[in-house]
């Protein structure tokens, strides 16, 4: 590969590399289209990548896996809020209905507390 051929190949992968690097992209492309040394342009490339760090390989397996795990907790939150909702309502109907069925009883045993009063008293009346 001559020196000229050798530039450019380091200009597209320059480009087609580290695009989320708006910066280091940056550089690489002023340095590439400088190149007068490609194999000192590589070292400093590669020492670039060196400085990145291991990319981790099962990244995106992880990433798959907590995003199913997520949008099924998602899920599962999503059901416990509509049966909390369902369970609200079920208590407000039933402590609705106690309360009615609280004074009507109240009302039958006033009603037959008046009646024993009169019979135990002979005539008299609660006031």
């Amino acid at each position: 590969m001559t020196p000229k051929e050798a530039a450019r190949h380091l200009t597209k992968e320059s480009q087609s590399a580290d695009n989320d690097k708006d910066s280091d992209s940056d550089n690489v492309k002023e340095e590439s289209e400088k190149v007068k040394d490609p194999a000192a342009a590589i070292k400093k490339l590669e020492k670039k990548i060196n400085r990145l760090g291991q990319v981790s390989l099962g990244a995106i397996d992880d990433y798959k896996e907590l995003k199913e795990r997520y949008d099924y907790l998602e899920s599962e939150q999503e059901d416990l809020y509509k049966a909390k909702e369902s369970i609200e309502e079920v208590i407000a109907d039933l402590e609705e209905k106690m309360s009615v069925l609280f004074h009507e009883t109240y009302q039958e045993v006033n009603e037959q507390f008046k009646d024993i009063f009169t019979r135990l008293f002979m005539g008299g009346e609660l006031v």
